[in-house]
């Protein structure tokens, strides 16, 4: 395996919430994602999950994966657990990708806010993001 350095190459996405759903039971949510491919090359989007206990969502296989062509996007649905009020706020939640681009795997960490809209509804805004090959840490080491 090669060392990585700071002029790696490394897949470019965009992520925002773009709906949301009340489940049959309370608490229950259906959220859904736009995920945009900003690179020249295909993605495959494998797997997502919401870590976070307050937004919480178990890993989803998305079998077979969900492949999105180059400057386009694609949306995916995850079954989450909220049960905010009208004006809350849940700092520091996740939502982990696990992606294919360039025959590599690759791990995507988007640092959220999700804020109740007055109508109790989850509404996620996009802080932050990193990017990181899966394993990088073992990379380089002895």
């Amino acid at each position: 395996m090669s060392d990585l350095s700071a002029t790696d190459e490394a897949p470019e996405i965009a992520v925002e919430q773009v709906g949301q759903s009340a489940g049959e039971r309370p608490g229950s949510w259906l959220v859904s994602w736009r995920i945009g491919n900003l690179t020249a090359e295909a993605i495959a989007l494998a797997s997502a999950w919401l870590p976070h206990g307050e937004f919480r969502g178990e890993r989803t296989e998305l079998a077979p994966a969900r492949i999105v062509r180059p400057r386009e996007s694609a949306e995916i649905d995850l079954d989450v657990r909220w049960n905010g009020e009208p004006g809350s706020v849940v700092e520091n939640a996740f939502l982990i990708l696990i992606a294919h681009w360039k025959q590599e795997p690759w791990r995507v960490l988007v640092r959220l806010t999700i804020r109740g809209t007055p109508e109790r509804m989850p509404h996620a805004t996009t802080e932050t993001m990193s990017i990181q090959r899966v394993g990088f840490s073992e990379q380089g080491e002895p």
